[in-house]
């Protein structure tokens, strides 16, 4: 069983998000509003709808960065072992029983439904990040748990770390 996650080295990736996802909500509400309030003329409708998709274009050159600046590093962790690697190439490796203390906040996704995309467009992103503690050094990674799959392994994982006698916190 193993846990792999992207690291967000670039905390303005959360400022980058908001943006993206105002950037998408604008015409759409537009959209909507002319829809359904108003009685939208042929003309005010295609124009809605182009603007929606020069919007979707944006969202989608934005997706790349977004995704580019998660690209390098992930965290590797099972049982035994935690692993950052950079590019596939393995930079840090210990064991888990090395670690006084692992502190963890998990959250599966980045918003699924309208009041989701609602609060991380107000800035209220949920984050999901790593804290390991190694005799008295602190250490915190910032991650993307990108699969529900991930988020059942790291939750195992929880698990089986307890039962080791680890000292593991989860952080709701």
């Amino acid at each position: 069983m193993m846990f792999k996650a992207k690291i967000i080295e670039d905390i303005s990736l959360y400022q980058k998000l908001r943006k993206q996802i105002f950037w998408a909500l604008i015409p759409l509400g537009v959209l909507s509003f002319f829809t359904n309030v108003a009685q939208m003329p042929l003309i005010l409708f295609i124009f809605s709808c182009v603007i929606l998709v020069v919007a979707l274009i944006a969202v989608r050159k934005k997706r790349y960065i977004f995704e580019n600046l998660t690209l390098d590093k992930t965290i590797e962790a099972d049982i035994s072992n935690f692993t950052i690697k950079e590019k596939g190439d393995e930079i840090v490796s210990f064991s888990i029983s090395e670690l006084d203390k692992i502190t963890i906040k998990s959250v599966v996704d980045i918003g699924e439904g309208a009041t989701d995309l609602i609060n991380i467009a107000k800035g209220n992103i949920p984050t999901s990040f790593m804290e390991i503690e190694k005799k008295g050094h602190k250490e915190r990674f910032e991650f993307i748990i990108e699969s529900h799959y991930m988020m059942v392994q790291i939750n195992k994982l929880i698990e089986q770390w307890k039962a080791n006698q680890l000292q593991v916190d989860k952080v709701i």
